[in-house]
């Protein structure tokens, strides 16, 4: 049986162990890849998170042991504030305050492309994003649709205009030294990264969660072209991005395969953003 059809038929048979509750399936798209979930709630709820079965499937649990763990999940989690009034996402003036960018690939996001608003770049597509919840390190948002735009009287360029200006605020950039960040990541070893002949610097936002969109916050790589000079942009993954000084884009094929290994070896699917270097030159990224 087929990962769609399964979720399906753990519906279905939802529907009989919890006659009360309205369960739908769902077929997501996240960064490059489609996940499968299931959402229950009672008639009073008007949102509420959606349990993925993909792992279930995975480990080949049956329809019947699957419709039974969503449910345990459910149970387990029923009384949880979701933290979002939905009330608040037909308000154009809560939402533009709450607007951000992202970037993913486009040729590896189509199915969600169809339907997102983006702007596409070179092989990558500029998405909008609500923050509808910020906990700690951890944030909820919601991809901002085509079918968004009518309900609030706006067209697709206002919101990416307005998700340019905001994102800065609400998510502002950080630019540091690759050693600086190892030795943050790796406690008890400061001193160990120092390596001056490898000059990279790492973009990303405070977060360092879905940090690439920062090489998209307005001036941004001018700012940085005016520190460093002509530079190349390595996409590490959605998280960040890597800056190389660099005189001219003669690097740009040795550094493109260099990315292309990463991926291969050590960014996760969910996680890949591009398999090309780009050229900084002062007025325009290109590869």
């Amino acid at each position: 049986m087929e990962k769609k059809e399964f979720c399906a038929a753990v519906a279905e048979r939802l529907g009989v162990i919890c006659p009360d509750l309205r369960v739908d399936d769902r077929e997501v798209f996240k960064n490059n890849t489609t996940l499968y979930g299931i959402i229950l709630r009672d008639k009073d709820t008007k949102i509420a998170p959606t349990i993925y079965i993909d792992s279930m499937y995975e480990k080949e649990m049956s329809v019947d042991e699957t419709a039974n763990k969503v449910y345990e999940i459910y149970e387990e989690h029923k009384d949880d504030s979701v933290g979002f009034d939905v009330e608040l996402f037909k308000d154009w003036e809560w939402v533009k305050s709450r607007l951000t960018l992202d970037v993913i690939n486009t040729a590896r996001n189509e199915k969600l492309l169809e339907t997102a608003v983006h702007e596409e770049f070179l092989d990558l597509s500029i998405l909008c994003r609500i923050l509808v919840e910020s906990k700690g390190d951890t944030n909820a948002y919601i991809t901002v649709l085509t079918n968004h735009l009518d309900q609030w009287g706006v067209t697709a360029e206002e919101v990416l205009q307005v998700a340019k200006e905001q994102s800065p605020i609400l998510l502002p950039d950080s630019l540091r030294k690759i050693s600086d960040v190892l030795d943050e990541l790796m406690p008890g070893m400061e001193g160990c990264f120092d390596m001056p002949e490898i000059p990279l610097l790492v973009l990303s936002n405070e977060q360092r969660i879905h940090g690439a969109a920062t090489m998209f916050y307005p001036n941004k790589l001018q700012e940085i072209y005016e520190s460093i000079g002509t530079f190349a942009l390595l996409p590490s993954s959605i998280h960040e991005v890597l800056i190389h000084p660099t005189e001219d884009k003669s690097v740009l094929p040795g550094l493109t395969c260099l990315v292309n290994e990463v991926n291969c070896t050590e960014v996760s699917e969910e996680d890949f953003l591009s398999d090309h270097a780009y050229f900084y030159d002062g007025t325009k990224l290109s590869y």
